[in-house]
């Protein structure tokens, strides 16, 4: 199954299409090759939200403990499965309740700040200028996907999403450090040469998985004619 992939609004829309053509989740994540569990995330995002529940939300919003809590003890008590209460609170996953239970269950009140690389990932880490670079083209690639970004380069979602926004803004010189006295060491025609490089390799392959998406798709809606 591919992970970190991002599904534009959409694909998201066709793939939940299938299942109203009379295919099963799991056929349709069998031959796209999607994890059920996030198909089934959608339809519950739609069911609950309609089709705005799908859109991609580029904002983290924060649950408090006292939330956290009540929900699992939902969970223990009420018997209510990890689905069903992310439905009834509007949660983007079954998976976030998931977490919570099982942070919970080995006594811990934040699991992020018990685990050295989440830690990290929520505060963020020390760069370079093209380190900087590479990340915010390679998240622009992706279509804006910031999560995927702040995962697969280890750093925080706020670091990605202020990156994108200088490079976006001011280019590249943006985002050279200049909290220091010295000014900041212009690129090399080389070092600029490999970030080219480096983009255009992110942008082929968001293409080619969406290219072989469509294939698929359009595949299995030949089956139902």
């Amino acid at each position: 199954m591919r992970s970190n992939r991002k599904y534009s609004f959409d694909e998201k829309i066709n793939i939940l299409n299938l299942i109203d053509n009379n295919h099963t989740v799991q056929s349709i994540a069998r031959d796209l090759q999607i994890n059920k569990n996030v198909i089934h995330q959608w339809k519950r995002l739609y069911d609950l939200n309609g089709s705005e529940g799908l859109r991609h939300q580029r904002k983290n919003r924060s649950y408090s403990q006292a939330f956290k809590e009540r929900i699992v003890q939902e969970h223990i008590k009420e018997k209510l499965s990890f689905p069903k209460l992310a439905t009834k609170y509007g949660l983007s996953s079954a998976g976030m309740v998931s977490n919570w239970f099982r942070d919970y269950t080995i006594g811990k009140k934040t699991y992020s700040n018990r685990n050295p690389r989440n830690r990290k990932m929520k505060d963020g880490r020390k760069t370079t200028q093209i380190e900087r670079i590479e990340i915010a083209q390679w998240t622009i690639a992706n279509d804006y996907a910031y999560h995927e970004a702040a995962s697969h380069f280890e750093v925080s979602y706020q670091q990605v999403y202020t990156w994108v926004k200088k490079l976006n803004n001011g280019g590249v010189d943006a985002l050279a450090d200049r909290r220091g006295k010295s000014k900041a060491t212009p690129l090399t025609e080389l070092d600029i040469a490999k970030l080219k490089i480096k983009e255009l390799e992110a942008r082929t392959k968001h293409l080619e998985m969406e290219k072989d998406l469509s294939k698929k798709l359009k595949e299995i809606q030949r089956r139902v004619k």
